[in-house]
This record gives C-alpha cells, structure tokens and sequence, in this order.
C-alpha cells in the first residue's frame, strides 16, 4: 500500500536534520495515514505494537531514501 501510493506520498523534503531517536513530521504524517487505512479496512486492532509502528516508519524512510516515485 506504502510502495504503491496508495495512502499518498511521503515528501522528499528535507525537512532538515533530526536527532536521533526521532521521526520527521512527514514520516509521521504518513505512517499515521496508512495505519488509519489499514484499521478502516481490517479491524481497529490491527498494527498494534510498537514494533510493528516502528518498521512502518522504517518502510518509509526507505521508500523516500529510495526515491520510489512514478
């Protein structure tokens, strides 16, 4: 869903530098967005642990670092 765009681009943006330990906003922005699609179209139960979250947030980065864009 990440890959495909499906729940909308990441900003390649360099919102700057951050420290370690922390989320760019964006980053955040659209982990929150494809948890909110996945919840609606699963169950409210689903992506529930924080490791889960974090390798959402991991995907990401690793989409935008890639640059994986139409």
């Amino acid at each position: 869903m990440l890959k495909l765009g499906l729940c909308g681009w990441a900003s390649a943006s360099n919102t700057g530098p951050v420290d370690e330990g922390q989320v760019r906003r964006d980053t955040l922005e659209q982990v929150e967005r494809a948890i909110g699609i996945v919840r609606r179209r699963r169950s409210l139960k689903a992506i529930e642990t924080y490791e889960q979250v974090k390798f959402i947030v991991g995907y990401v980065d690793f989409l935008r670092h890639r640059g994986n864009r139409p």
